[in-house]
This record gives structure tokens, sequence and C-alpha cells, in this order.
């Protein structure tokens, strides 16, 4: 099981402390009704600490293409495993032109930019960071 692992000064040095993850969760999408649904082979965990959000975004083999949406936050992502298209996207969630991504490549969102997601096979693991207000 995942946890987090805080490392604190004392007044010796530092000490450690464990704390267990949740596992991660399906991403849900409201859906015409407004009722949320899982998207099917989509999953993400948050941990929020120090000042900072880093969310890790898994796509399983199965993973459905991810419809445009966007974020009134900043992110910084990271391409953990796996490769994709990364689309960008109208603010009436229409989709435009996209670009391959893969592991190792590292992926800038300004606040409020619409985009959409697909993974190739085999899945992939991006990792999201941005800066708490």
């Amino acid at each position: 099981m995942a946890k987090h692992i805080v490392m604190r000064a004392t007044a010796e040095g530092s000490e450690l402390t464990e704390t267990p993850l949740a596992t991660a969760a399906p991403i849900e999408l409201p859906q015409a009704d407004g009722t949320p649904a899982p998207l099917a082979g989509w999953k993400v965990r948050v941990v929020e600490d120090m000042g900072v959000t880093l969310l890790k975004l898994e796509m399983s083999e199965q993973a459905v293409e991810f419809p445009i949406h966007s974020s009134d936050d900043k992110w910084l992502a990271y391409v953990a495993s796996g490769a994709g298209t990364l689309f960008s996207g109208s603010h009436s969630e229409q989709k435009g032109p996209g670009v391959a991504y893969q592991a190792g490549d590292y992926i800038t969102f300004e606040a409020s930019t619409p985009h959409g997601w697909i993974s190739d096979a085999g899945g992939c693991e991006l990792l999201f960071v941005k800066r708490d207000s």
C-alpha cells in the first residue's frame, strides 16, 4: 500500500512519520442529467502538503478518451510511463489538434486551457503538480 512519508525537523535533527494513502479513486464526470459516472479506465490519487498539490493520473489499457475539459489552476505534468495524445480544445468542448506525448515528457497547462487525453495501448501514468493558493 502506498504511503505518505513526512520528514520533519526536530530540535535534535529530524523525524519521520508514515501515513497510509487511500487507493487511487476512479475519476467521475457528470452526465447529461448531472449525476456522476466513472470514466472507464481512469484513476487519480492526490496528495496535498506544504502548499503543493501532487496528482497522479493513471490510465489503464482500457481507458476511454478523456473528454475536453479545463482547470482553473496552472499545472505542470510529467509523463512517468506510457504514451498517448494530448488534444487542444475549445471552451465549447470541441476537440482541436493533438500532440503525441511519451514517457519522459513534461507538459505545462496554463489556467483555463481546454484539453483532452487518450492513452496508447499499454496504459499511462502522469504526475501533476501545482502550487496551492
